[in-house]
């Protein structure tokens, strides 16, 4: 019930009626003068509260910038980066294989790295187009990585999109975490987590170093939708970091050799290649159809 100056009144009148007594002025003086004053500067009060709520929101807003579309943050601080002798050698025992094939993973380290974004998938054929409208590929191949391409067209293609291609430290912690893990989703092989050779959706030869394939069917490779494996996701929520194509990276392998480092496996390579810690060096001239990329952006507060 909202209590009017008018219902106040006649309910004093009420009272000093019934009981005989004088009407209180005072009280009367109250209900038209003190009242309306303590309502106003209630409502001058309301009015600064809710401007400091407003302010506390977008300051807030302000210090917490959004994600781009796609992206996931990677947060700062250290991770492990590499193998140590005793992986390797598991490795050999496991796989087959020779000490020198993967000593470039030593040593095991920690890498402090500042905070970054990238992206969640691999770039598709569909999203390259709209970078280069000459690009062509199958109807069923859209939201598949776009293959056979170059270092310096996948390094165009991210300064296009106000990105760049990621240091081989930014994506080794995207793949594996801070807790060294040897696969993007723990340490034991499944292959059901990758599009790797043991899926067997492509041919059995690489190319490059290996023959390609020349038949209709994998001209293109094994390659798969860029969001199949949910459950292969790395501890950030980033898709195919094992398997399906090689990424580039803008670190060197070798500079003098000019090289540069390609990570994480792709569907023609088998488990031990698709570990985390794998990295191999590759001319940036090199096109092939397991080797793809995707791109990072610098955290801007």
């Amino acid at each position: 019930m909202i209590y009017t100056d008018k219902y106040l009144e006649h309910e004093l009148h009420k009272y000093t009626n019934a009981t005989n007594k004088k009407p209180n002025y005072f009280f009367l003086l109250i209900i038209r003068v003190i009242r309306p004053f303590v309502l106003f500067v209630f409502g001058i009060l309301l009015f600064f509260l809710t401007f400091a709520i407003c302010n506390l929101q977008f300051a807030i807003s302000a210090e917490s910038p959004s994600i781009p579309e796609d992206m996931v943050l990677i947060p700062a601080g250290e991770f492990i980066m590499g193998s140590d002798r005793t992986e390797i050698e598991n490795v050999i025992k496991n796989s087959g294989g020779k000490a020198k094939w993967y000593s470039d993973e030593e040593p095991k380290k920690k890498i402090n790295l500042p905070q970054f974004y990238i992206d969640v998938h691999e770039v598709t054929n569909v999203e390259y187009k709209k970078f280069d409208p000459n690009h062509s590929f199958p109807s069923d191949r859209a939201k598949h990585p776009i293959v056979n391409i170059k270092w310096n067209k996948a390094n165009e293609y991210c300064k296009w999109a106000g990105k760049r291609l990621p240091t081989e430290e930014e994506w080794e912690k995207a793949a594996r975490g801070t807790d060294g893990r040897i696969y993007p989703w723990g340490n034991e092989f499944n292959k059901s987590m990758c599009n790797s050779y043991e899926s067997g959706f492509g041919g059995s030869a690489r190319v490059g170093q290996f023959t390609q394939e020349t038949s209709g069917s994998t001209a293109l490779g094994g390659t798969t939708e860029v969001d199949k494996y949910k459950e292969g996701k790395s501890p950030y929520g980033l898709y195919d970091m094992a398997g399906n194509v090689w990424e580039w990276t803008d670190t060197w392998y070798n500079k003098e050799k000019e090289l540069r480092v390609i990570k994480g496996g792709s569907w023609m390579s088998p488990a031990v290649s698709v570990r985390s810690a794998v990295r191999l060096g590759e001319s940036p001239d090199m096109e092939s159809n397991d080797y793809g990329f995707r791109c990072v952006m610098d955290y801007k507060e």
